[in-house]
């Protein structure tokens, strides 16, 4: 491997890293949990007002705020 091939292999993985390292859609500022959850959309609200994605990372702020529930039958948008 030449030097060019070693700068864009080395480019190419801190990228990944970088990127893999950074929460996916969250809806939070800040997550205290690194929680993998998939993309899909299937947006659901909490008791606060607030509007998720998809109730897995509903779930992954319940680890960090006991506090977040979902609000059953409360559909999107979702400020009252």
């Amino acid at each position: 491997m030449d030097t060019k091939q070693r700068i864009v292999y080395f480019v190419l993985v801190a990228f990944l890293i970088l990127h893999s390292a950074s929460p996916a859609n969250g809806n939070s500022a800040k997550r205290c949990t690194n929680c993998t959850c998939p993309r899909n959309i299937w947006r659901v609200c909490s008791t606060d007002g607030r509007m998720y994605s998809n109730s897995c990372l509903l779930d992954c702020d319940r680890i960090c705020d006991p506090s977040v529930k979902l609000a059953e039958g409360k559909k999107p948008p979702c400020k009252s």
